[in-house]
């Protein structure tokens, strides 16, 4: 499978930086940042053809400029900054690009759109509406994806793994709605998460108990505003999203306590909870007494 760490232009950039999906659920999916600040009459590399739709979003103007479809001369008309451009990477592209350019590049298996068109009951994808080849408007959405992203790939190691999945999940949902004719036809009955959302919701929620969630993150993913996805999943699981994660710490607190030797604070860590007091005010409040002395009567 292709990613963006297998698709490194020879051309020397001034920045070059590439990140793949972690979670099981985007596997495949992978984002570069492309930065060059002179000019360069050398054409660009070919892709490697592969099942992978490679989605451009430049992040300042770029000119029109010349290329090649399967060794066919092509042209591609100028594109704003935060337009959306993709190319088919079952087909050989170049781009003769002779002027500086900023863009991030998301790379998108067909297999990954497949499985959320399974996932959602919708029919698959084969193309999306927003070829490189024709004029595009700004996507303030994808701007803000990939605007969000790039502080991620400037210093991988200091960002959460779980926020890069997060925007990949909500990257390939818009995509997939916006230009992929991808309709979401599950309705939320009475206010409630359909089926996929409260899936979605708990598993980006239970992947990293230690770290921390942002609701809008998680909205996004299930295709909602903030607002929308509190109210419904309050009405689908009888507790705010908040409250049910903090539900779910002590109950990882718990199975830690009764398999483990480890220190009540570094439990406390471990689940993500502020300090070890904030463990033993959680603890209780579900389980109606603290740790230390679920333990001692558990005899560990």
């Amino acid at each position: 499978m292709v990613t963006a760490a297998n698709f490194v232009p020879s051309q020397r950039m001034d920045e070059l930086q590439t990140i793949e999906a972690s979670s099981f659920a985007y596997r495949g999916m992978s984002c570069a940042h492309f930065l060059r600040t002179w000019h360069d009459t050398k054409p660009l590399d070919p892709n490697p053809v592969s099942e992978t739709f490679m989605v451009v979003i430049p992040m300042q103007a770029t000119p029109a400029h010349g290329g090649w479809l399967d060794g066919r001369r092509v042209e591609f008309p100028a594109h704003p900054a935060g337009s959306v451009g993709y190319l088919d990477w079952r087909q050989s592209w170049a781009a003769d690009l002779q002027t500086p350019f900023e863009t991030m590049n998301f790379f998108v298996p067909l297999s990954s759109f497949n499985e959320l068109t399974d996932e959602l009951g919708g029919h698959r994808i084969d193309s999306l509406s927003c070829p490189a080849s024709l004029q595009a408007d700004v996507d303030p959405h994808a701007l803000g994806f990939a605007a969000t992203m790039q502080p991620i790939l400037s210093r991988p190691h200091e960002a959460s793994a779980l926020l890069a999945d997060y925007l990949f999940g909500a990257v390939r949902l818009h995509l997939a709605v916006r230009y992929g004719g991808l309709r979401i036809t599950e309705r939320r009955r009475g206010g409630r998460l359909a089926g996929w959302q409260e899936r979605r919701a708990k598993e980006i929620m239970l992947d990293d108990l230690g770290a921390d969630v942002s609701i809008e993150a998680v909205a996004a993913a299930c295709g909602l505003s903030g607002s929308q996805f509190e109210r419904a999943f309050k009405t689908t699981t009888g507790m705010p999203p908040h409250r049910w994660r903090l539900s779910q710490r002590a109950r990882r607190a718990r199975e830690l306590l009764d398999s483990t030797a480890l220190s009540l604070a570094e439990i406390a860590q471990i689940c993500g909870f502020a300090d070890q007091s904030h463990l033993n005010r959680v603890f209780a409040g579900t389980h109606g007494v603290t740790p230390g002395a679920y333990r001692r009567m558990r005899g560990r």
